[in-house]
């Protein structure tokens, strides 16, 4: 869980206080790690955190994995891995302003990976990246 403040103030804490309260300021982000129960307060770069907002995507060796969730919620379209060893890709790159299928093609290009697109009766429903075939 994280809450990130661009401004003003936010008090945090949980109706059971079993967790410390904390009183964030402009640019800190509260992290929340559910499995390890532990929270902490750090700063935080506005433009890879909220820059989606605004199309605006910093990845910096972020895994394939974790870019495609964030675009599908930007873009509301449905992105998939399908093949194994999925983990071993991770994304370095900043896109701002850049259609869709500028960053499928971008993605495309720096993973070495296919994709195929599937369409509804009504537009695109999803877009699957896979091995290339050689």
């Amino acid at each position: 869980l994280k809450i990130s403040l661009v401004e003003g103030k936010v008090l945090v804490s949980n109706a059971n206080k079993n967790l410390k309260e904390f009183n964030l300021k402009p640019h800190q982000q509260y992290v929340y790690n559910i499995s390890k129960t532990e929270s902490k307060v750090r700063n935080f770069n506005e433009l890879k955190e909220i820059g989606w907002k605004d199309n605006k995507f910093i990845f910096d060796n972020e895994p394939l994995e974790n870019v495609l969730v964030k675009l599908e919620r930007a873009f509301g379209v449905q992105l998939e891995l399908d093949f194994p060893r999925k983990k071993q890709y991770k994304i370095k790159a900043n896109f701002n302003n850049e259609s869709f299928w500028a960053i499928i093609e971008s993605i495309k290009y720096l993973t070495e990976l296919d994709y195929k697109v599937v369409s509804n009766g009504h537009g695109l429903e999803k877009v699957i990246f896979q091995k290339r075939q050689y």
